[in-house]
């Protein structure tokens, strides 16, 4: 377990437990191997701002609850535990944590992923303070696979330089890929994701890089990345995601397409998001007619579609919403 008592953690914070600076938010469930390493990397960031730890815990059948408890009782100022007595699914726990957030800014990772640099919080709380516009903040990480050891890669891959320059194309075509486990936003963002997406069943990873996207648009420094490598991620441990078959995976990602352009705001990338639908319905055998209506209309639309009107999205949700998928 850590080391530091968390009066050593607290000493040179500036400011109040009760208003954080930063909150660190942990979605887990049956993450008993890991969770002491997502905790450990919690525990030792280095910052002269006041943090929290904010774990919902999705009653699990093996001792994670257990581990963390130990932990809270160690840690009672920096650790608010969210135990639920009964499995409420990881969409409502994820939700719910980021709802008790308080912090200015929130940090995700979750309980089978680790940070492994002191000085993540604080150097990603500096990149926000001196850029107003950024709504992101990555770091670059290792990816593991599954049991291994030892990282394989580090993502994002690209050269230094591009991490100033990270535009919202980058991220939806994953050119840049800001993994979970690194990133920070402010509390803000979040709130208005919350309030626009609630307990929609196409929540998910995919549906918050898409609203990331429709936030930044053209904004220069909207998304930015540290260039160190302050986390890691454990790709393909068995999660239930990882055990759904490819044709369940199209079909989530298709809802989650439809629910983006029916809630959120694309000025600059709805012309992607129609493309990712039709290559999409495409492959779940969508009828070529519906198809080739949304090409059609593509082609004559080149100039509206740059904009988010009413009648571009009722057009494209009449086409999709009752497909036989």
């Amino acid at each position: 377990m850590i080391q530091k008592t968390e009066q050593q953690i607290m000493q040179f914070w500036k400011g109040d437990i009760a208003n954080p600076v930063v909150s660190i938010s942990c979605a887990t469930y049956n993450h008993e191997k890991y969770i002491n390493e997502a905790l450990d990397g919690f525990l030792m960031q280095e910052t002269d701002f006041p943090f929290e730890i904010v774990i919902g815990e999705d009653c699990s059948t093996d001792k994670t609850i257990k581990i963390i408890q130990q932990y809270k009782e160690e840690y009672p100022n920096i650790i608010n535990l969210i135990a639920w007595p009964k499995n409420v699914g990881a969409l409502k726990n994820w939700m719910t944590v980021l709802d008790a957030c308080k912090g200015k800014y929130i940090a995700n990772c979750e309980g089978d992923d680790y940070w492994i640099s002191p000085f993540k919080l604080q150097k990603q709380v500096e990149v926000f303070e001196s850029n107003s516009d950024c709504i992101l903040c990555g770091t670059r990480v290792y990816v593991r696979r599954s049991e291994s050891s030892t990282p394989y890669k580090i993502e994002p891959s690209v050269k230094p330089e591009k991490l100033l320059s990270i535009s919202a194309d980058d991220l939806f075509f994953d050119k840049v890929p800001i993994l979970m486990v690194s990133r920070m936003f402010p509390k803000n963002i979040i709130k208005k994701y919350i309030e626009c997406v609630q307990y929609d069943p196409a929540n998910r990873d995919f549906l918050l890089k898409l609203f990331i996207v429709s936030q930044a648009g053209k904004t220069p420094g909207a998304i930015l990345c540290v260039d160190d490598v302050m986390g890691c991620y454990r790709e393909n441990i068995g999660g239930v995601w990882a055990f759904n078959d490819d044709m369940y995976k199209k079909r989530s990602d298709l809802r989650v397409l439809e629910f983006a352009i029916q809630h959120f705001e694309f000025p600059y990338h709805y012309r992607y998001l129609y493309k990712c639908l039709i290559l999409l319905c495409e492959s779940l055998g969508v009828t070529q007619t519906s198809i080739q209506s949304v090409n059609k209309h593509l082609k004559t639309r080149k100039t509206v579609l740059w904009k988010t009107t009413n009648q571009i999205t009722k057009f494209l949700i009449t086409e999709f919403k009752n497909l036989k998928y």
